[in-house]
C-alpha cells in the first residue's frame, strides 16, 4: 500500500471513528446537542469547544430528544418539560405535543403545538393554527398569506389565494403573482395559465403565460400576440 492510499485510510477510520464516539440516541453523529457526563451541551459550531456551548439545564434524559434528526438542521430538542432552541428554553410552549409540521429542504422548518405555530425558535402567534397550510412554497391561514420565512405577503386576499395549475404562480381575486411574488400588471386572475419557462433555472422574468385576452413574457405583455 502506497503512503498516499495509507494516509486515505487513517483519514477514513479517523472520521468514522469520531462518529460513533458522539453519535448519541435520537442523534445524528454532528448533531449540535451532545449528552457528557450526565449533562447536555448545545455547540454554537460544529467543533465541539466546550467554551463555545450552552449548558442546558433541568433536563430530564429519559425523554430528551433532538429535532428533527436531519443534518445541519439539528436546533430543536426537547424532553418532556421543556423545548429548547439553539440550547435556549422556549417560553410558552407545550413540550409534549410539539413537534415538526412542514419539513422544508435545506431549510428551517415549520413547528407545532397543540395551539400555536414556530418558526426559528419563535411563536408566531398571529398565525391561525386551525386553518393554516402550505400553499406550493408558501402559507395560508382565513387571515393572511405568508411568505416562506412566515412574514405577511402584504395586500393579499387569503381566502381566494391559490396555486395556478401545477406552476408555481400564484393568484388571488385580484392579482396574478409570479414564482417570486411579483404581481403582473394587467394579467386577469381568472383565466390566467402559466405556459413554460424560456430558461432552464425556471427564472420568473423568462416564463410564457396567457389570459382570455393577452400573452405575457415574464410581467410584460406581448403586443399583438393572440393567447
Amino acid at each position: 500500500m502506497s503512503k498516499i492510499q495509507t494516509s486515505i485510510l487513517c483519514c477514513l477510520i479517523f472520521i468514522l471513528m469520531t462518529q460513533l464516539v458522539f453519535a448519541q440516541p435520537g442523534m445524528s453523529p454532528i448533531s449540535k446537542y451532545e449528552i457528557k457526563n450526565k449533562n447536555i451541551y448545545y455547540y454554537k459550531g460544529y467543533n465541539r469547544i466546550i467554551k463555545d456551548s450552552i449548558l442546558l439545564n433541568d433536563i430530564d434524559l429519559k425523554s430528551f430528544e433532538v429535532l428533527p434528526k436531519e443534518r445541519y438542521l439539528e436546533l430543536y430538542a426537547k424532553d418532556k418539560n421543556h423545548v429548547y432552541y439553539k440550547g435556549e428554553v422556549i417560553n410558552n410552549v407545550d413540550a409534549k405535543t410539539f413537534s415538526t409540521l412542514f419539513k422544508i429542504e435545506n431549510h428551517p422548518h415549520v413547528y407545532t403545538d397543540s395551539q400555536h405555530i414556530f418558526y426559528q425558535g419563535e411563536r408566531l402567534s398571529e398565525i391561525d393554527k386551525k386553518t393554516f397550510r402550505k400553499i406550493g412554497d408558501l402559507y395560508v391561514d382565513k387571515n393572511n398569506v405568508y411568505k416562506s420565512d412566515l412574514t405577511i405577503l402584504k395586500n393579499t386576499d387569503a381566502k381566494s389565494f391559490e396555486v395556478i395549475g401545477d406552476s408555481d404562480s400564484y393568484r388571488d381575486l385580484k392579482n396574478v403573482y409570479s414564482s417570486n411574488l411579483n404581481i403582473i400588471e394587467g394579467a386577469d386572475p381568472s383565466s390566467f395559465k402559466f405556459l413554460f419557462y424560456l430558461s432552464k433555472y425556471k427564472n420568473p422574468d423568462k416564463g410564457i403565460g396567457i389570459d382570455k385576452t393577452q400573452v405575457f413574457y415574464g410581467r410584460k405583455v406581448i403586443q399583438n400576440a393572440d393567447p
